[in-house]
């Protein structure tokens, strides 16, 4: 949901990534839920995410993205 949420927005890994300042794979990390920003970053994120989720509903309720797709 959380690459799709993105994508809707018409944003890349790297773009978002850069406003967090980390890197691609570590945005990457947390989209595929592999980590977990740190405490303010997440407070972010998690936010961004539901305003994400309400200005885009069909993309949060759309099914996981492929992987290979996440970018």
């Amino acid at each position: 949901m959380r690459a799709a949420l993105r994508k809707a927005a018409g944003l890349k890994q790297d773009e978002v990534a850069e406003v967090f300042g980390v890197t691609r794979v570590a945005f990457h990390r947390w989209e595929t839920d592999q980590a977990t920003p740190h405490r303010r970053r997440l407070e972010a994120y998690a936010r961004l995410l539901n305003g994400w989720a309400k200005k885009y509903p069909e993309a949060a309720s759309a099914p996981p993205v492929p992987e290979q797709e996440a970018s």
